[in-house]
Order: structure tokens, then C-alpha cells, then sequence
């Protein structure tokens, strides 16, 4: 997850002006899916020390790791082997039974009206405009054109028409979407090239992606995060991204 990322904040470094958003999501849970939250989590720490403040930043998972009983660190989540914390700080803005595939794309749409008819309360959106730059990052399941949600399985043909709808309201300047997914590459074989979106995916429409840091010694028979994306992109990256600010370990 931290190469996209750096994209992302290369990306949104060279706009003139506009405000930064970023939603980050997964509908993946249980104790086996342990990678899934800690790869959002550790987005949400190189956003956050990028200078992208918390109210700018949706983060939707079922949120069932950090206190899992088979967590040998309550509370806790890792994104690699130096153990670094990453659930600590992140401002989890929908868990539990509202991580549902309708509440994902109404808060990507800034619908805020829809998101209050499906939870009962009022919760943060990317309520961006016409000059703002959005950072899309999940981390899930998928098969052929679908992500998994709790709810119901997400389509690319509704995914990219919130997408289209986005660009016709005007809702952004650039965008930037990282999906974590076997298969991943299916969700965008429809999407328009003329949107300024710029789509990543972990893996072709065909393929499986690949989980790392499979073989921590003290967490066991899990993957703490991290893909096989990240090697492929490690050169691009090399030479088009300025460092981050110094001090950040994540």
C-alpha cells in the first residue's frame, strides 16, 4: 500500500490549488482478512503525516482485528515485520454493519442525504468540488467485475457509474484510485479514459493478487499487509515521487 500512496501525494503536490480527500474501504473481515485493515490503516498514517487532515479522510471497515482474541497484540495493528503501529489514530468513520456497499458509494459521491437513509445518522462524505484531488485505496476481495462487500458483492458497472456521475458533477480535479483485489483489473475495463482517473490495480482481470509478510513469528497464520503490486510499481515510483517528510518509519 505505501507505493500508491506516494503517488498520490506526488500526484496531488503538482495541483495549483484545490483541497485534498481521501476514502479508504474494505468489506473483508474476520481474523483471516487481518491484512486487508492494516493495509487501510497504514494508508491512513502516511495521509495523515502527509498533512491531509482527518476530516478530509473516510475510512469505512468492519473494524474486528485490532481486538480480535487470537491478536497477540490487543489493540494493535501491524503493516510489516518492524511492528509499528498503525491502528492507533485511525479515524474509523464507518464499521460494523454499516460498511455495506450502498454507504461506500453514496460517502465516495458526497451524498450525504443517502447515507443518513442508510444508518440512521448523519456521517462524513467527500463533500469535494470541482478544484479537489480524491485518493481512492481499497483493499478486499474480488472476483470478475465484483468486489466483496458484507452486504452484497460491488459491481464495476456500478462502481464506474458513480465514477461517471463524479466527473459530470464536477466532484474532482484528479483522481486517483488504488484497489487491492484478486482481479482487480476487471473493475476498470469499462472506465472511460477521459475522466482524469487514474486507476492502479494489485493485479490484472484475470489474476489473483498476492498478500507479503505472511511469516511473522509472533502473529501467526495470517498476512500483516502489503502486495505483490508494490514491486511492479517500485520503479515508476523511484522516478517520479520526492521524498516524503522526514521521520516517517511507515
Amino acid at each position: 500500500m505505501k507505493l500508491p500512496i506516494l503517488l498520490l501525494l506526488c500526484f496531488v503536490s503538482c495541483a495549483a490549488s484545490g483541497k485534498n480527500w481521501a476514502l479508504l474501504f474494505t468489506g473483508a473481515n474476520g481474523w483471516f482478512n487481518y491484512s486487508t485493515h492494516s493495509n487501510l490503516c497504514h494508508a491512513y498514517q502516511v495521509l495523515h503525516k502527509a498533512g491531509i487532515p482527518d476530516e478530509r479522510i473516510v475510512v469505512i471497515m468492519y473494524n474486528d482485528i485490532a481486538d480480535d482474541p487470537q491478536n497477540p497484540f490487543p489493540g494493535k495493528l501491524f503493516n510489516s515485520y518492524n511492528h509499528t503501529d498503525v491502528y492507533k489514530g485511525t479515524p474509523l468513520t464507518y464499521t460494523g454493519k454499516e460498511v455495506m456497499t450502498d454507504v461506500v458509494l453514496a460517502a465516495l459521491k458526497g451524498d450525504k442525504e443517502a447515507v443518513k437513509k442508510l444508518i440512521g445518522r448523519e456521517g462524513k462524505v467527500i463533500d469535494s468540488g470541482p478544484e479537489d484531488n480524491i485518493f481512492v485505496a481499497v483493499s478486499d476481495h474480488g472476483g470478475p467485475g465484483s468486489l466483496l462487500m458484507p452486504d452484497r458483492l460491488m459491481t464495476a458497472k456500478e462502481l464506474n457509474g458513480a465514477l461517471r456521475e463524479m466527473h459530470a458533477k464536477k466532484k474532482f480535479a484528479n483522481l486517483i484510485f488504488y484497489l487491492e483485489s484478486c482481479e482487480s483489473g476487471s473493475m476498470f475495463e469499462d472506465l472511460p479514459k477521459d475522466l482524469n482517473i487514474y486507476a492502479i490495480t494489485a493485479s490484472d482481470a484475470d489474476h489473483p493478487a498476492y498478500m507479503n509478510y505472511c511469516e511473522d513469528p509472533e502473529i501467526k497464520e495470517v498476512c500483516i499487509g502489503g502486495n505483490s503490486a508494490r514491486r511492479g510499481l517500485r520503479t515508476l515510483i523511484k522516478l517520479i515521487l520526492a521524498p516524503l517528510p522526514s521521520g516517517n518509519n511507515l
